[in-house]
């Protein structure tokens, strides 16, 4: 079971509560501030509060918002405490609600003149405490083609999540172990589209991004990334290991995690890709 978001640019239309808010996902100049249009939500309705059991997973609203290594903010950074905050950025809206929106409020995924595909602009987590080995995962969507392939091994061409469309973006080539839940969202029913042998060889990629926080006993629990390491992959002719899953997620959010809806909130911040890892 998990919990599937879709970001979309927000634009605070009114405070309503201490978590609650309505917001524009469009330029609220292009329908003159139009009220109908707005999207209510409660901000504090995300992952982390359902895995503190203080919401069921049902009603989880909107993805929890996070910091990047950088300290930058990344996922819904509207939230979640009020005053606190930022009147123009993002919310990612988990898909369910998403989808109860009626179409003239419902965000465009891709948004009108975005640079990516749709699955670019989506992040999934999920649920802890389930026999899924991807339970408590956090992955996001990017773009990726492979290049080649050995065993579950394949170096991919990935993309910054928004904007694989764009002509003048270069991928950054990886190893991903396409089998391996720590790397990429692997497993029965998922996201990711791309795979080794009769698998499609250019589609959806959904990298880890890191863990949902639900405890201080999950937070002891051994890290499952350090063992059955895969064996190592070769890269112009030297041996280079596969990934583990901390460089999987410093990978995802080096391709950019922030706004990929064009909406530019602390730009020009955040990790810079290794000049190793570009594409040669």
């Amino acid at each position: 079971m998990r919990s599937t978001f879709i970001a979309t640019g927000a634009f605070v239309g009114s405070i309503d509560g201490d978590s609650r808010c309505s917001f524009w996902a469009d330029e609220p100049t292009d329908h003159g501030f139009d009220k109908k249009l707005l999207i209510s939500v409660d901000l504090s309705r995300t992952p982390s509060a359902a895995a503190a059991g203080e919401i069921g997973w049902e009603e989880v609203e909107v993805d929890d918002c996070m910091l990047s290594p950088s300290g930058e903010p990344s996922g819904t950074t509207l939230g979640p405490r009020w005053p606190e905050l930022q009147l123009v950025g993002a919310v990612n809206l988990e898909m369910n609600l998403w989808k109860r929106l009626p179409e003239e409020r419902r965000p465009a995924c891709p948004t009108p003149g975005a640079q990516g595909r749709d699955y670019e602009f989506m992040s999934v987590v999920y649920w802890p405490e389930t026999d899924d080995p991807r339970a408590g995962m956090r992955y996001m969507g990017h773009h990726g083609e492979i290049l080649e392939e050995q065993g579950t091994l394949a170096r991919i061409a990935i993309y910054p999540p928004g904007a694989s469309l764009c002509p003048s973006v270069q991928p950054m080539a990886m190893w991903i172990d396409l089998a391996s839940p720590e790397q990429c969202d692997a497993g029965e029913h998922s996201l990711t589209q791309i795979g080794v042998g009769d698998g499609a060889k250019s589609g959806a990629l959904f990298l880890f991004l890191g863990k949902l926080e639900t405890s201080p006993q999950a937070a002891d629990a051994p890290d499952r990334s350090k063992s059955d390491s895969p064996p190592a992959a070769v890269r112009n002719g030297t041996p280079t290991p596969p990934i583990t899953s901390e460089d999987a997620a410093q990978a995802s959010l080096n391709l950019g995690t922030a706004i990929r809806t064009g909406i530019k909130v602390g730009a020009g911040s955040g990790p810079k890709i290794p000049k190793n890892q570009a594409m040669p």
